[in-house]
């Protein structure tokens, strides 16, 4: 999901919380509370976005359940509109700063729960070998 209307409607259609991840680059205050309220899993794509994600948690007393979105400036040799996994990407933390935003969410653990790491280099991927590269990378 990326948007507060899309979690409240799937909340609404009975869809359980527990399997529902929450993602985008534009998540507001608000969105992310009601997020961490129903212990939606929450991605951490940002230095921006793991600051508001504190502040929510805090704001509403419950811990975040969060994964960490990586970008590992892999050239997915796709179109570019559709290429997430390039160091210029605006998507996903770059390998050579996962210590900061680490140490940060380890100084907050009260506040973040952090379950898991993940990334998205693109889509339409046609080479399997880009994927190998991939995880040993994220490895």
């Amino acid at each position: 999901m990326v948007s507060g209307n899309e979690i409240l409607t799937a909340l609404k259609a009975g869809f359980d919380p527990s399997k529902m991840i929450y993602n985008g680059n534009g998540k507001t205050i608000d969105e992310l509370k009601i997020a961490i309220k129903n212990r939606i899993l929450v991605n951490i794509d940002s230095e921006f976005d793991l600051q508001n994600i504190i502040y929510a948690s805090k704001t509403v007393g419950i811990q975040a359940r969060t994964l960490l979105r990586v970008n590992p400036d892999v050239d997915p040799e796709v179109h570019p509109y559709v290429s997430t996994g390039l160091a210029n990407s605006k998507f996903g933390i770059q390998n050579q700063l996962l210590s900061k935003y680490l140490q940060k969410i380890r100084e907050n653990d009260d506040c973040i729960k952090l379950l898991g790491v993940h990334c998205h280099i693109g889509s339409t991927i046609k080479d399997v070998n880009i994927f190998r590269d991939t995880a040993e990378i994220m490895i």
